[in-house]
């Protein structure tokens, strides 16, 4: 059954946002990273800066139309507005945080048991890992003028492709995307080594070429 992941969850690190983050919990912290919550979209969220400029503009629109209203200029009713406002604001800048940093849907990963647990994805089972019968690919599935997206898959031996574990949108163009590309090769070189088992399909980086760049 799918995890319920304000009950039981329970993961080594920090929700995971892009590409780099995910080579740092596969690689840095290799020996202590025993469960890892693989999101099904693994993208960068909005920066917290942009987040909170909407909401303060939207909370000050909304204060500043309810205070040119001869009812709410009274000096009571002027104060309860503006600590209104400013409380409107605190909530949701606290709420978007809050959903930033909870867990989202995907897989959870357990390196000891050697599974893998659907979180928030109702229509799907846990995956117990045969180290003979499966593997991990990679592929380009497609994209924007924007981003280049590509799927990280478990497959089985005979069954082919099981489950698509997450979606990964590499955004940029030139060494940021070449950057980027050759630590998603990494995280799946890593994520396959982890899991025992072999990694299929062909490589996103040429043999040689990972890590010439830096």
């Amino acid at each position: 059954m799918p995890i319920h992941p304000l009950r039981s969850l329970k993961v080594d690190h920090r929700p995971l946002h892009g590409v780099t983050e995910l080579a740092l919990a596969l690689a840095l912290a290799l020996p202590q990273t025993h469960r890892l919550l693989l999101p099904d979209q693994l993208s960068k969220p909005a920066s917290p800066w942009v987040t909170t400029v909407t909401v303060v503009v939207i909370a000050l629109v909304l204060g500043v139309r309810l205070l040119v209203m001869p009812e709410f200029q009274d000096p009571p009713v002027k104060w309860i507005v503006i600590a209104g406002t400013g409380l409107l604001a605190g909530a949701a800048m606290w709420w978007m945080e809050r959903e930033r940093l909870s867990p989202a849907g995907g897989w959870l990963v357990d390196f000891a048991q050697g599974r893998l647990m659907p979180v928030r994805q109702t229509a799907k089972e846990a995956i117990a890992i045969e180290p003979n019968e499966y593997s991990l690919g990679c592929y380009a599935t497609g994209g924007s003028s924007t981003a280049t997206t590509f799927a990280l898959e478990l497959r089985h031996v005979r069954r082919g492709p099981v489950a698509q574990l997450s979606s990964v949108p590499l955004p940029g163009s030139g060494s940021t995307f070449e950057r980027e590309r050759e630590q998603l090769d990494l995280c799946v070189d890593l994520l396959a080594q982890r899991l025992r088992i072999r990694r299929s399909g062909e490589p996103l980086v040429k043999t040689g070429r990972r890590g010439a760049a830096s």
